[in-house]
């Protein structure tokens, strides 16, 4: 009776950690998943580039550049997971607030506003 128990145990346990088919399945998804990787980083690079040239033209200096971009990431993560535009709306208003109250110019964060504010209509 035990040994009825055990062995149904290890057969079970083995249907379940097919490791095989499991790394296939893994493997298969891996190209698309590090072109889109990819991709996201060149976008991350060319956003901060672009908030860069923003703080270098208000003349802020290198210390507050991280808290600025921060900000940046922040606002375009949420522009891309969010499909409706009163949840952008209150997103924004919510890292505004957070981030004004952290000492950033609200001249500043209004022009990276500019560049990142990219949908601005309902799917």
């Amino acid at each position: 009776m035990a040994e009825d128990f055990v062995d149904r145990g290890v057969k079970k346990y083995r249907v379940e950690t097919d490791w095989d088919k499991q790394l296939n399945v893994l493997n298969s998804r891996l190209p698309g998943a590090r072109l889109r990787g990819c991709l996201r980083a060149e976008e991350l690079q060319a956003l901060i580039a672009r908030v860069k040239a923003i703080l270098a033209r208000f003349g802020v200096w290198a210390e507050y550049y991280a808290a600025y971009i921060s900000y940046a990431e922040a606002l375009y993560k949420s522009q891309l997971r969010l499909n409706w535009m009163v949840d952008r709306v209150r997103e924004h208003r919510i890292l505004r607030d957070k981030w004004e109250s952290r000492g950033l110019d609200p001249v500043i964060l209004d022009e990276i506003d500019r560049i990142l504010i990219f949908n601005k209509t309902n799917p």
